[in-house]
């Protein structure tokens, strides 16, 4: 889980960034980010980038905290860029063998989907875009055995 460390900004019109780290920067080396390019927001929006304390979703063996991104629900009218760094208690894989990782997304925290366009990279984070604000976590679903793991 997170340390429940935040980064926000105003974003505008014209797009920005922001960058978290975070607890999971420090067994990482990588930062969780936030990409909005020109057009997705009509006007000047206060944007968090949270790495939360919320356990992670019970289907998924979690390789990265769950980070919530305010204003919860805000959709937006250009897809958004998401990074989000992951490690396990090892540190990161070799780019020569990634885990079998993907990016999900909760409109609400309760209901996790994969996203289509999660892609892993072995630097140790996973990409994505959405289209609106909600939960994002780097996972993999749990398989039988590894159904009774913490």
């Amino acid at each position: 889980m997170g340390g429940g460390d935040t980064a926000n900004g105003v974003i505008g019109p014209s797009g920005g960034m922001l960058e978290l780290k975070g607890r999971q920067f420090i067994r990482s080396g990588l930062a969780a980010s936030l990409t909005v390019p020109p057009s997705a927001l009509a006007a000047p929006t206060m944007v968090a980038l949270t790495e939360t304390t919320v356990p992670p979703p019970a289907a998924l063996l979690d390789w990265s905290p769950v980070y919530r991104l305010d204003p919860l629900g805000l959709p937006l009218a250009q897809a958004v860029d998401v990074v989000l760094p992951w490690s396990n208690s090892a540190g990161t894989f070799s780019p020569a063998d990634p885990p079998p990782l993907s990016m999900w997304f909760s409109a609400d925290g309760t209901c996790f989907t994969r996203l289509a366009d999660s892609n892993t990279n072995g630097a140790g984070f996973e990409q994505a875009t959405i289209t609106a604000f909600g939960f994002i976590v780097v996972g993999a679903p749990r398989s039988p055995s590894t159904a009774t793991c913490p």
